[in-house]
């Protein structure tokens, strides 16, 4: 008998759409034994996930996806299983990836709202796209954003243009 894991998945916290509590309980309900939540540079939902995890009888495994630099290759992600995530230090080193993650994601923003200005649209307010995310800003976030504002159908269009 096989059993099914994920150990790749994101909540909220990053750029997925549901809470940790959420993700987990769609992973029971699709019949996966484990799962691991890697949310980009944070494991704040951490707790949650391990909570609901018992709650609902799947093995849950710490997690975190972190974008690295490696020998001149630019954003690779590299995936982290079975660490204290309470670790002080560890809790330092997110920060700094968030900040970095932070201040790209603003550049984003602004060379977004560049494009829409010559094209004679609203720009994006930068507290609009935090709102959407429960922690750190991506992409997804930007173009659900856009999206939202109508100036793109869908978030794959607002990803190819």
């Amino acid at each position: 008998m096989s059993q099914l894991v994920d150990l790749h998945l994101h909540s909220n916290f990053s750029d997925g759409s549901y809470p940790p509590e959420e993700v987990i309980r769609r992973v029971a309900e699709a019949g996966l034994k484990a799962a691991a939540i890697c949310d980009h540079d944070m494991v704040d939902g951490t707790d949650a996930s391990l909570q609901a995890g018992t709650r609902y009888g799947v093995e849950v495994l710490v997690g975190v996806e972190l974008s690295v630099v490696w020998e001149g290759y630019q954003d690779i992600h590299l995936l982290g299983y079975g660490f204290d995530h309470h670790h002080a230090g560890l809790k330092t080193a997110l920060q700094e990836f968030r900040e970095f993650r932070r201040n790209r994601n603003v550049m984003i923003v602004e060379k977004v709202n560049e494009r829409l200005q010559q094209e004679g649209r609203q720009p994006l307010s930068i507290g609009a796209v935090q709102a959407r995310a429960a922690g750190a800003i991506g992409r997804p976030h930007i173009a659900m954003e856009l999206v939202a504002q109508e100036h793109v159908g869908d978030a794959d269009e607002a990803f190819r243009r």
